[in-house]
């Protein structure tokens, strides 16, 4: 979901403002990573045995793919009657209009919608794009390797589930001072 909210974000908020709200919305993504584990905990223990009865083995089918599935459905479709494309597609001015904000780049066509086969030839003729996704590639591999082998480590060193999910809960919220910070400090002191 990144790519269609980050164009969306654009639309929205100001170049003065953007890092900030950028590095606010990019929050959701430790929120949701912090949640998935007490969600998992919890939703297997508050509805394993409507599912499952006495069969306490299979409790984790609900915890970890039912549960969560039914909440990011509900999240989706809050997202979906909530987020609109463009302020112009709401019968809005541009956000460089409202606020009188331009960028040193910026020009009406930049507010123009691409189709689908120019976005794909921008996106893909863009060697720095390439460039961050190669080396975002194994940030990924790192982040998930935390994220998925820590509760399973925890709980092999004796630590209670409810106990590894709240630190895989931890793990996830610590990150976001520092992601607004650096958002803060994109706009205000980098500009």
């Amino acid at each position: 979901g990144w790519p269609p909210c980050g164009r969306v974000m654009t639309h929205w908020f100001s170049i003065k403002e953007r890092g900030t709200w950028m590095s606010v919305w990019n929050c959701a993504h430790n929120v949701g990573g912090a949640l998935v584990g007490p969600m998992a905990v919890y939703g297997a223990m508050w509805f394993g045995s409507w599912f499952y009865g006495a069969d306490t083995q299979r409790y984790f089918l609900v915890g970890t793919y039912l549960f969560p599935a039914c909440v990011a459905i509900l999240v989706a479709i809050v997202a979906y009657t909530m987020i609109r494309d463009t302020p112009q597609s709401c019968g809005l001015p541009s956000i460089e209009k409202w606020r009188g904000e331009y960028s040193d780049t910026y020009s009406d066509k930049a507010e123009e919608v691409l189709s689908t086969k120019e976005i794909f030839r921008t996106v893909l003729t863009n060697r720095f794009l390439w460039y961050i996704a190669f080396a975002n590639a194994f940030v990924y591999m790192v982040r998930y390797g935390c994220l998925d082998w820590a509760p399973t480590i925890l709980t092999e060193k004796g630590i209670d589930i409810k106990e590894a999910g709240w630190a895989y809960f931890a793990y996830e919220m610590a990150a976001i001072p520092g992601t607004i910070i650096c958002g803060w400090l994109s706009d205000h002191v980098f500009k």
